[in-house]
This record gives C-alpha cells, structure tokens and sequence, in this order.
C-alpha cells in the first residue's frame, strides 16, 4: 500500500475534481507518447531527478520511472504522472519523505503543467504552497490503524 499523487492535464472548462469524476479520466490514455511528449517526459525526469539525484532511473519506450533509496516511486507517462511513497513512514520521518514528495509534484506541476491530485484527500494538492505535514498526518494515521491491523 502506498500515498499515491497522481499528475494530469486538466480540460478546459473542467476542474480537477470533475476530471477525476468524469469517464475521460477514466479513460485517460498512456500510450505511447509522441516525440513531442517523450521530449516533455525527458525534461521532467531530469528536473525530477535533480531533487534527488541519486535516484535510479528506469524507463521504456512508454514511460519513465525513478525509484529512491526510500522507496519513493516516481512515474512519467506520456500524458500523466504518478508519485507512490509506501506506508511505513511515521513522525518526522514520514514528514521528510513528504516534503521531497512534495517537491517531486511541484516539479510535475511546473514541467509539465499538470494538476498535481491527492486521491487520499480528494483535493488538488498545490505543491509550493506546502500542505505536505497534512499529508504526512494522514500516511500516519493510514500507518497505525494498519499495524492495528497486523
């Protein structure tokens, strides 16, 4: 299980919540990109990976990973992203990993003008404008009631 941000172009016309709400969302497309978007993808990986560079690079012909030595996962497709940081952060340390999330959907946000959505929250996540100790809160709280689970 892992807190997911997921990265789009919203329509004209459309908020973001009408958006994820709408079948185009669900239909949204991560076939393979044009040259113009793998063009886009390369400049966002590369600004992605300035954040930290000693993360690892995967991609393929469709899309572009990088995979952090915390386990913070980063995607790029040809017309979304998607960042995945699994649930086993708690405290300050789940507030860190945040704040680099964070600065990972503000780079999405900029290089490629996505809307940055929380899907936890149900709320577009505005990167520079901090919110990332709300977030770490809620892996927090998803943390506990797991290992009450366990």
């Amino acid at each position: 299980m892992s807190y997911d941000l997921h990265a789009f172009p919203v329509p004209a016309g459309m908020s973001a919540a009408e958006y994820v709400e709408s079948d185009a969302y669900e239909a949204l497309d991560d076939a393979a990109p044009t040259p113009e978007e793998r063009e886009a993808m390369e400049r966002a990986a590369a600004a992605l990976h300035a954040v930290d560079p000693s993360a690892e690079r995967f991609e393929d012909a469709d899309f572009i990973e990088l995979v952090t030595h915390d386990a913070i996962q980063v995607n790029v497709y040809a017309r979304s992203a998607a960042i995945n940081v699994p649930y086993w952060y708690e405290g300050a340390e789940a507030d860190a990993v945040m704040e680099r999330v964070f600065a990972y959907a503000r780079v999405i946000s900029e290089t490629l003008g996505y809307a940055v959505w929380d899907p936890q929250t149900g709320a577009v996540v505005e990167p520079g404008a901090g919110g990332h100790a709300d977030a770490a809160e809620i892996m927090g709280d998803i943390t506990g009631r797991m290992g009450e689970i366990v």
